[in-house]
């Protein structure tokens, strides 16, 4: 079993409705392994042997992280689960009780009662307490994990409080909010005298999760669609990152990792580089089902992660039909600063930015220009990169504004063969493509990108061959 790196980061996901967990592997952003359980997946949680599946339909997934093999566990619950790892025991909610099991035993040991409706578990390792939201009765409990005794007990949270934050002298509630528009806010507690204050957000929030790194508050505003990150220190808004339908969030390795819905029904990841401020979207291709929860699974069974994507297996068979063929590649990182975008003049100011979605960049036809000349290939072209902007202007209607960028390049690399120009093919394709410091400013959007450009130059019948094979290729899909 290996320790997680960030060079092999997995995520794994539920996907409510499908009956599925997705990992997905960061470095290749894609889905290397799909768990099917026989249960409805919710929330995640996880310790060194196993990852543990809630399930409203009244059991649990127990995946051992070797040979993701399961076996599921018959006890009502409603979805909320926390794992005490040092003392090897599950806290399971069934509403109005919270079930706890010893994991080495096998066997509950204690009910803890008098809730209305349990929402939450947190367990704070370092303390060894464990918080409870009550989201009927707006209260939050402390008990402490070795004896499973109340500590403590605080009333009024907020309206329907979803998610604890944690750290030395404060407790953050995110509030997902009611029939008041203004009541979805973030609950701001003292550790020392349980003095309560309230961080209000703009109207029509529904805050459901909380990230605590470097004095900002990262919190999830599923009202809105977007990330809100607040300076805890003055307790003001400092900017946001706009996603389409969030689900959840977790922090992993310096990032901000949110799962969503795009508007194209297929599960997105959005990774928000906390250090260097650089945002990356994602869309997968797993289009049935909600995605729920993620977590960055801490060890897992590397020989036990077996992609079995079609194309990746046919992509293997080109390389081998392509074997004695001469094939060059060229590979380039191209950044753009502060692009541009002006919007229409009809638009109801302000706007905001839902997503912005890029397609396949190409080389624009007819501008290429190809020499071989003293064993180098000179090529000059137009690359163009399609993309369109989604905002929602200030009466909520939903717009789509469509442009490209455009770059033009000279590239030179060693070349190949001594074949004329018109026997040499160009392939293109565009690759992890990261979006930062998108800013709305009146009627101007702005942002800055980059992304890889990989070229493959291909000599007399490679290229119609390469055409064939992905043609069959189409027709597996």
């Amino acid at each position: 079993m290996l320790k997680r790196s960030e060079k092999n980061a997995l995520y794994c996901i539920s996907n409510f409705k499908s009956k599925k967990l997705l990992i997905i592997d960061q470095i290749s952003q894609r889905k290397v392994k799909t768990i099917e359980l026989p249960v409805y997946p919710f929330n995640i949680v996880q310790d060194n042997e196993n990852i543990y599946v809630s399930s409203i339909s009244g059991s649990i997934a127990i995946i051992n992280k070797e040979s993701y093999e399961y076996e599921v566990f018959n006890v009502e619950n409603n979805g909320c689960i926390a794992i005490d790892k040092k003392y090897k025991r599950i806290y399971i909610s069934n509403v109005s009780e919270v079930y706890v099991y010893d994991l080495i035993l096998k066997k509950r040991i204690a009910i803890v009662k008098g809730f209305g409706i349990v929402d939450n578990l947190k367990i704070d390792d370092s303390k060894e307490k464990i918080f409870i939201i009550d989201i009927l009765k707006r209260k939050l409990s402390i008990y402490d994990l070795k004896n499973i005794k109340k500590i403590d007990e605080i009333k009024n949270i907020g309206t329907k409080s979803s998610d604890i934050q944690l750290c030395e002298d404060k407790i953050y509630i995110s509030n997902r909010g009611g029939i008041d528009k203004s009541s979805g806010n973030i609950t701001c507690i003292s550790q020392d005298n349980k003095k309560i204050k309230t961080i209000d957000m703009v109207i029509n929030s529904s805050i459901t999760k909380l990230i605590l790194k470097n004095d900002i508050l990262y919190a999830l505003n599923l009202g809105l669609n977007r990330i809100e990150l607040i300076n805890i220190k003055s307790n003001t808004l400092e900017r946001n990152i706009n996603i389409k339908n969030p689900m959840n969030m977790i922090l992993a390795n310096n990032k901000i990792v949110a799962v969503g819905k795009s508007g194209r029904n297929k599960t997105t990841l959005t990774f928000h580089d906390i250090n260097t401020d650089e945002i990356e979207n994602i869309e997968l291709n797993e289009e049935y089902g909600i995605p729920n929860n993620l977590i960055l699974l801490e060890k897992y069974n590397e020989s036990s992660i077996v992609n079995i994507d079609v194309n990746e297996v046919a992509l293997e068979k080109i390389e081998n039909k392509l074997q004695g063929i001469e094939i060059k590649e060229y590979i380039e990182t191209i950044k753009i600063k502060n692009i541009l975008v002006e919007m229409p003049k009809q638009y109801i100011y302000p706007v905001t930015v839902e997503n912005i979605i890029f397609n396949m960049g190409y080389i624009v036809k007819g501008s290429e220009i190809i020499e071989n000349i003293n064993n180098i290939i000179k090529i000059k072209f137009k690359l163009r990169l399609p993309y369109k902007i989604v905002v929602q202007d200030k009466l909520g209607k939903v717009n789509t504004v469509r442009k490209f960028v455009e770059v033009r390049k000279t590239i030179e690399v060693d070349s190949i063969c001594d074949k004329s120009c018109s026997d040499i093919k160009i392939r293109m394709v565009t690759k992890n493509l990261k979006l930062e410091k998108i800013q709305v400013i009146k009627d101007i959007i702005t942002f800055s990108l980059s992304f890889n450009i990989k070229l493959r130059f291909i000599i007399d019948g490679c290229y119609e061959n390469i055409i064939n094979i992905k043609n069959q290729l189409h027709k597996l899909e």
